[in-house]
């Protein structure tokens, strides 16, 4: 068996759980999402059409405008409650609340591109959120609903857009990044690095640290196994004995819990 293509998000399963990353990246365990996955996708369906309008058509009342024609096509399409669109909402009005006041200034360059390349012998795909020119700086921006990372893991939580923007320069979608961006919409809040050689050099080392680790399982059928407070929110919890001893232990100690995780439960 190949190794599956990689992406920035499979790498942080792999890192996470190599048996978690077996099941559905290997298997193909189809993961439905849940509903705050659901709202972080409609906020981002909402702020890419904005993004994709000329500056001055970048306002509040066309963001709302845009949410509410989604909303109805996404109501005939999915079963999702109206918490999810509430939730999509005031991450869309985050943004124009961090946002709103400057980028109609923005010359947007990429919004949602795909990029697909080889970086020193592995294949791996990305889609950036936005590449815009500020000013005199390329920014590589990725818009996030969830909740911030502590100030030990900003590191980890950048290195997904050191990956894109190492693939955006190879791949000749920009000549350039000058700047990486974490946007919490819903938290309001924003965090922004200089990008620099010694971090898309140690991104760079990482990825192939991680094809070689996923090489070697798929030769010896070994994958690692770490039950987390992750677990319950996967599918693949269903059939993982340690994930659902680990869930009902977050259950007992009153904790938040997924939904895989309470139904594998049964609770």
């Amino acid at each position: 068996m190949s190794r599956p293509l990689l992406s920035a998000t499979r790498l942080k399963l792999w890192e996470q759980c190599q048996t978690a990353f077996r099941r559905i990246v290997i298997e193909g365990l189809e993961d439905p999402g849940g509903d705050e996955a659901h709202a972080g996708q409609f906020a981002h369906d909402v702020l890419a059409e904005l993004m994709a309008l000329p500056g001055d058509a970048r306002t509040a009342a066309r963001a709302g405008d845009i949410a509410d024609r989604l909303e109805s096509e996404y109501n005939a399409e999915h079963d999702w409650p109206d918490a999810v669109f509430d939730r999509g909402r005031l991450g869309v009005s985050g943004a124009v609340a961090l946002y709103g006041g400057a980028w109609s200034g923005w010359e947007v360059l990429h919004v949602e591109e795909p990029i697909h390349t080889d970086i020193d012998g592995v294949p791996i795909r990305s889609t950036p959120d936005l590449i815009v020119r500020v000013g005199d700086e390329t920014v590589l921006l990725d818009w996030k609903t969830g909740r911030p990372p502590r100030r030990d893991d900003q590191p980890e939580a950048f290195r997904q857009l050191v990956i894109y923007a190492i693939l955006a320069k190879r791949t000749g979608l920009v000549e350039r990044v000058d700047r990486i961006t974490l946007a919490y919409t819903t938290g309001r809040q924003v965090l922004t690095v200089e990008l620099t050689p010694a971090m898309e050099h140690a991104a760079v080392s990482e990825l192939k640290q991680a094809a070689r680790e996923v090489d070697d399982a798929l030769v010896t059928g070994e994958w690692g196994l770490n039950p987390s407070a992750l677990c319950s929110w996967r599918p693949c919890v269903a059939d993982c004995p340690e994930g659902q001893a680990n869930t009902r232990q977050r259950i007992r100690d009153g904790r938040k819990v997924g939904r895989f995780g309470l139904d594998a439960a049964g609770g």
